[in-house]
């Protein structure tokens, strides 16, 4: 396709076979001949009484299509199960669903699809609840003209895919509901009208609601009984800094040895030391000191 820009004095046969790029008026200023029209020779006798300096069109060449008939196509193309074409409008393609169910979009072949000069298809999120005849996307072709090419490789592309939109209809179902047993009648009424429903919005079916006594929270008469039996543990607190008879802290080296060797041998042996220690049976927790002639 190419572009061209037409001077009033051309003949018929330099408009015949061409599309128009934008409307063109009368002298009322209404649209005699629209934007997007496939020039033919009726047309192209009406565009040349019109008053009209210059009239940009588009040479179509072998193999190109026009708008609607490529947007046709396209729309056509990514449908799949649960999705049908459903009208153009304003240079769009509506596409619905046809049944009730999850809307899912091929997300990565679409991406591939809308990178393609002059395409455009835009639809709801991927996984909404969907019901039947809800507009689930749109399609259009940008330009007026556009290669068969392009449309050939979405079809294609869309074919492999079994359509890049379809609606995954919803699985019957059968469920059970439990409920606490303090809900009074209208309130068990009222929850088992608004359950039904839901349910059945999804084609499941509900069992009858069952209704089970609320647990009671209160003391636990053999609570008691069940702690005297537990075996006794240990009471574990903080080691004192000093856990030697001598002094000298528990892991510390002997008193020749750097205090640098000394850090280095606690942090190999500290927590081992601990750990004996406890196992030992060593009572590890601070005590106050004694009182003088205690």
């Amino acid at each position: 396709m190419k572009a061209r820009a037409i001077r009033k004095d051309a003949t018929p046969a330099a408009l015949i076979g061409r599309v128009l790029c934008h409307d063109v008026r009368d002298a009322d200023r209404k649209v005699a001949a629209p934007k997007g029209a496939l020039i033919d020779e009726a047309l192209a006798r009406t565009l040349l009484a019109l008053p009209w300096e210059e009239l940009h069109v588009i040479e179509v060449e072998a193999g190109d299509l026009l708008e609607e008939p490529a947007g046709k196509r396209l729309a056509a193309a990514v449908v799949g199960e649960g999705v049908e074409v459903k009208a153009y409008s304003e240079g769009k393609w509506s596409l619905v669903a046809s049944r009730r169910g999850l809307f899912r979009v091929r997300t990565d072949r679409l991406r591939g699809v809308n990178a393609l000069e002059g395409i455009c298809v835009y639809t709801l999120y991927d996984g909404l609840p969907v019901e039947p005849g809800e507009v689930v996307a749109r399609c259009k072709i940008t330009p007026l003209v556009i290669a068969g090419s392009t449309i050939e490789t979405i079809e294609r592309l869309a074919a492999e895919a079994k359509g890049l939109l379809t609606v995954d209809a919803f699985q019957a179902l059968t469920i059970g509901a439990v409920a606490r047993e303090g809900l009074d009648e209208k309130q068990r009424a009222r929850f088992e009208k608004s359950l039904h429903a839901k349910v059945a919005w999804f084609g499941a079916r509900l069992l009858p609601v069952r209704y089970a006594a609320p647990r009671r929270r209160g003391r636990d008469p053999d609570r008691g009984r069940r702690e005297r039996a537990r075996p006794a543990r240990p009471c574990l607190r903080c080691a004192r800094p000093g856990g030697r008879a001598d002094g000298t802290p528990r892991g510390a080296g002997p008193p020749g040895e750097p205090a640098l060797d000394r850090d280095l041998a606690w942090a190999r042996r500290g927590w081992d030391a601990v750990v004996r220690h406890v196992l030992g049976g060593d009572d590890l927790r601070p005590r106050a000191p004694a009182r003088p002639g205690g």
